[in-house]
């Protein structure tokens, strides 16, 4: 239940962070971007782990998992931002989404499968939690060597 509470609490005080912030300092957004998806990626884990319900665990499987590959690229906007002094974002910049992309396009043959057979994977998931890692090679690894 902690973890919930934090993660959901991580997420509010992150868009605070970049609501009160960004006219005075531009580059709070990407601050305040790398602290919610910090916060949305423990709170997508907590669910993977602790929730136990199968509606819940069949959505966010592998559905927001890309939100992990977005920590990395915003952090370093910020320390970019700070260092250099600018918060102008290139088209150059777009390359650090990649691996997003990339894992957005590996997931696909379990975004396509039906809700059905979804639940249950998640039933299994649930059951026995090696079947996580098992469901995730199957579905990442046309693209992705796991």
């Amino acid at each position: 239940m902690l973890p919930q509470i934090l993660a959901i609490a991580g997420l509010f005080l992150s868009i605070l962070l970049i609501y009160f912030n960004l006219k005075k300092k531009p580059q709070t957004i990407y601050i305040g971007l790398f602290f919610a998806f910090l916060s949305a990626y423990t709170y997508f884990h907590y669910v993977m782990i602790y929730s136990h319900k199968i509606e819940t665990v069949a959505f966010v499987f592998l559905h927001f998992t890309f939100v992990g590959y977005l920590i990395g690229p915003m952090l370093y906007f910020y320390v970019r931002s700070i260092i250099f002094g600018r918060t102008r974002f290139k088209l150059i910049d777009l390359l650090h989404f990649s691996p997003a992309v990339y894992y957005i396009i590996a997931s696909m043959p379990y975004y396509i499968l039906p809700w059905q057979s979804k639940l249950q994977l998640a039933s299994r998931i649930i059951n026995d939690p090696n079947q996580f890692w098992q469901a995730s090679i199957y579905y990442l690894n046309w693209l992705i060597p796991l």
